[in-house]
């Protein structure tokens, strides 16, 4: 019996598309890729030639030149250099013209599409294929990139899109929001996807009998230039890069002053703190002119100064209590706004917290523990623990100002924190006693071997901080035990328990450190997750509050499409700077100051006690030194673009 013979199937290669063939590409035999892959990859990648448009000018030709390679130029196209897989697809249709190998053909590239008739291009050029031009000139809808005028008959909208767009009236916010980027994503409307991904021309044909989603369209997806010559073109170009939400870890000082400037600015910020309430232990207490600025923009300074007050300066002594030098702050206008406030942490802690319970923009979670952060490309999350279990909570930005054992800190670098602590002890005290006895001034700075110390008036009552050196090694109970010794011994007068009140005590070890960086992706440190330093001349605090000025000026100029986010990188390279090269020393100055000298001979041998006396004569030197501080302070809006001066980033 014959056998009957099998027809043969057509293999693979042999239905291969025209495209392969022109390719000369073998089939793998592979299914291909999925409905709507080509067309969602074309989109992308259209947004992504968007942004490189609206960062080009933006760039200098030096910048763009180390971009390109080497030999620029060096490549020779006999025929325009054209990548073949793109000719069949929408998108540019002149691309040919434009090398991108080249700084002149990149800038020819930006100028024809910002300016097309100055460029010297028409939009009419050839088209790379036969079909598409076969296309164009029948006047077909497929090919979306076609230049023939297409009229939107919608009330409130007039004009002809025919590669120019002039509206009579046209009054449409900017809020842009990213279309998708794949055709399966939620695109609720009538206008074809297709069309929304075009580049530089007219609609498709179905975009004229959409009436009802024209003005979202135009609104939603495209902008346009006050001139009848702009060309049409996506408006990704001026993307709104609006900041929805921020997490601030910690409700410190820094925190909470961070939450309320940029909850005032109308981003959305959680801040959550592991504790249940504000932080009551003995800390600084005193604002140099660097961080009242801050709180000036943070809208609080008033109030703080109607709670606390201005100190009339500083005075070094002897253990005897001999004046040795000091800085006097009358030298400064009595008008001056940003004079050293002083005010107790956890008063301004309450005062913060009570200006931000007034800001819908921003909430306060207490018992709420970051265990773990993460990120990715668009977002940052932490995992909290809370009293009811476990939660996720993700933001554009996570911000740890969570103090020195940061877990924010931590969970970016690990358990170091690079530096080292100080080989010393000091207790810190809140205490009432009669200092104006012995015409101590407001702070007063006693110059010993071991003796040493530091007492400050904190409040308009007489509460002072006294802070003073003991022997290392001890536990706390030890030296809570040793207080009463330590003032008799230390303190003028030799006081009794009898004779003064403490109200708290808090033994603690110095340290001087600062994080590998303050930025890492969508991850940002300030403050003490940040960076350390001794107290000793206030620098911890006041540098803690310049770093979130700082910090917050960064970010709004993101919010306000003023910068970019290397903005955020100039933000850690600045504060590490500014602690490496004035904190850290500084600090570390200010306390050797106080006991690795001679006090008989400190004048005679310290040049800043020399500058300290000088400036009792000489005015200007006075006021230099009551503002010495100010160093602290940056301005981050030198990093903004320069085509937009009228910005005003005050909370």
């Amino acid at each position: 019996m014959a056998s009957k013979s099998k027809e043969k199937k057509p293999g693979r290669i042999t239905i291969a598309c025209n495209a392969c063939r022109s390719r000369k590409q073998k089939c793998s035999g592979k299914k291909g890729p999925e409905k709507g892959y080509a067309e969602a990859l074309e989109n992308r990648l259209q947004l992504t030639e968007s942004i490189l448009l609206n960062l080009l000018p933006h760039v200098s030709d030096e910048q763009l030149a180390t971009a390109l390679p080497p030999k620029e130029g060096s490549q020779d196209h006999s025929t325009p250099y054209v990548p073949f897989p793109r000719l069949e697809k929408r998108g540019i249709e002149s691309w040919s013209q434009f090398p991108l190998d080249t700084s002149h053909g990149i800038r020819r590239w930006q100028h024809a599409y910002a300016d097309p008739e100055r460029a010297g291009w028409d939009g009419h050029q050839d088209l790379p294929s036969p079909k598409r031009r076969r296309l164009q000139n029948e006047g077909s809808s497929t090919c979306n990139n076609t230049l023939a005028s297409a009229s939107i008959p919608t009330s409130g909208i007039g004009g002809t899109f025919n590669g120019t767009f002039s509206p009579p009236s046209l009054n449409i916010s900017n809020s842009i929001e990213e279309y998708p980027t794949r055709p399966t994503e939620a695109y609720e409307g009538n206008i074809p996807l297709q069309t929304i991904s075009s580049w530089n021309g007219a609609p498709s044909s179905e975009f004229q009998h959409v009436v009802g989603d024209a003005k979202s369209f135009v609104s939603d997806f495209y902008c346009f230039g006050g001139s009848g010559s702009e060309v049409y073109k996506p408006a990704l170009l001026l993307k709104d890069m609006a900041i929805e939400k921020v997490i601030v870890v910690g409700a410190g000082p820094s925190g909470l002053i961070l939450t309320l400037l940029l909850s005032k600015k109308g981003i959305s910020v959680e801040l959550l703190d592991a504790g249940t309430e504000l932080d009551k232990q003995p800390r600084a207490a005193h604002y140099a002119s660097a961080a009242t600025y801050e709180l000036e923009r943070a809208g609080v300074l008033d109030d703080l100064k109607e709670r606390g007050f201005s100190p009339e300066g500083f005075a070094f002594r002897k253990y005897d209590t001999s004046f040795i030098a000091g800085i006097n702050h009358a030298s400064l206008p009595e008008d001056y706004p940003y004079k050293m406030q002083v005010l107790p942490l956890d008063q301004l802690g309450q005062l913060l917290y009570e200006h931000i319970q007034r800001q819908p923009k921003a909430v306060v979670k207490w018992s709420h523990r970051v265990v773990k952060i993460g990120q990715d490309q668009g977002k940052a999350w932490v995992d909290v623990e809370t009293t009811s279990g476990t939660r996720r909570s993700q933001a554009d930005y996570v911000i740890g100002c969570d103090g020195a054992s940061s877990t924010v800190r931590r969970e970016l670098f690990g358990p170091e924190y690079p530096g080292e602590t100080l080989n010393a002890q000091i207790i810190a005290t809140n205490v009432y006693y009669d200092f104006d006895r012995y015409n101590y001034w407001d702070a007063n700075f006693i110059v010993h071997p071991t003796k040493y110390y530091m007492a400050a008036r904190i409040t308009k009552d007489g509460l002072y901080r006294v802070t003073y050196g003991d022997m290392p090694g001890l536990s706390r109970e030890q030296y809570i035990a040793r207080q009463p010794a330590r003032y008799e011994e230390i303190l003028p007068g030799s006081p009794k328990p009898g004779d003064y009140r403490i109200t708290n005590i808090s033994p603690y070890k110095m340290q001087q450190r600062c994080a590998p960086a303050f930025r890492v992706g969508r991850v940002l440190l300030a403050a003490d997750a940040a960076h350390l330093c001794n107290p000793f001349g206030g620098l911890g605090l006041t540098g803690g509050i310049a770093d979130v000025g700082n910090l917050f000026d960064a970010l709004v100029g993101i919010h306000e499409n003023l910068a970019d986010d290397s903005i955020l990188d100039k933000y850690s390279e600045v504060r590490m700077r500014i602690w490496r090269d004035i904190i850290d020393p500084m600090s570390r100055e200010n306390f050797r100051r106080l006991w690795d000298q001679d006090p008989e001979k400190a004048l005679e041998n310290d040049q800043f006690f020399r500058i300290c006396k000088e400036s009792e004569t000489n005015e200007a030197l006075a006021r230099e030194l009551a503002l010495g501080l100010d160093v602290l302070r940056f301005d981050m809006t030198q990093f903004y673009n320069k085509t937009n001066n009228s910005v005003d980033s005050r909370g």
